[in-house]
């Protein structure tokens, strides 16, 4: 491999590296209706930067559903914008000239992603995530209710997530939703 390869490669698992850490430790809450009148049981709150795909199983107490999907499209968004930011930083700061520091960096970029895809593949073979198309549950909430209420601060999945009510985004609450068969 050449230089110009081997720093563009570094830069990349850099920004991919980065953009798992920003999405690991600061995630977006995403409120439903239901939160507000929780009349059948918790409500448990999706979690998600930008889109949300994962959410608690109530059922379960370990167990989340997980898109995977939505999260692949995510942490491919985020490192786009951290590997433009690291273009920038890199085009404008004054580097000394040491030919370990961009295979180094490009190093712990590429431990820190063979680390998470282990993390993900041990939670989803022992069904702490449960791979799911869509987050939804009938006659409580769809995907495209989700809106989002706060910017939390976490690390994957916090021991108790529940629902942040918004009376800002659904100023009428909940209404049971008739399902289908019951009409």
């Amino acid at each position: 491999m050449n230089k110009h390869t081997v720093n563009q490669t570094a830069e990349i698992l850099i920004a991919l590296g980065i953009a798992l850490f920003l999405e690991g430790f600061l995630t977006i809450e995403w409120t439903y209706p239901y939160c507000l009148s929780q009349s059948d049981g918790p409500a448990y709150a999706a979690l998600g930067m930008p889109l949300p795909y994962l959410m608690r199983d109530g059922a379960r107490s370990s167990a989340y559903y997980f898109m995977p999907h939505a999260y692949i499209f995510n942490v491919v968004l985020l490192s786009g914008l951290v590997f433009l930011g690291v273009r920038c930083v890199r085009n404008r700061a004054t580097l000394p000239n040491v030919k370990w520091v961009r295979p180094t960096a490009g190093l712990i970029g590429s431990l820190s992603v063979v680390a998470h895809v282990a993390y993900l593949s041990l939670a989803v073979s022992t069904d702490s995530y449960q791979p799911a198309p869509i987050l939804q549950l009938q006659g409580y909430f769809r995907y495209a209710e989700l809106r989002p209420a706060a910017v939390i601060v976490t690390y994957n999945e916090p021991e108790n997530s529940p629902c942040t009510p918004s009376r800002f985004w659904y100023p009428t609450g909940w209404r049971p939703k008739t399902l289908g068969y019951l009409r």
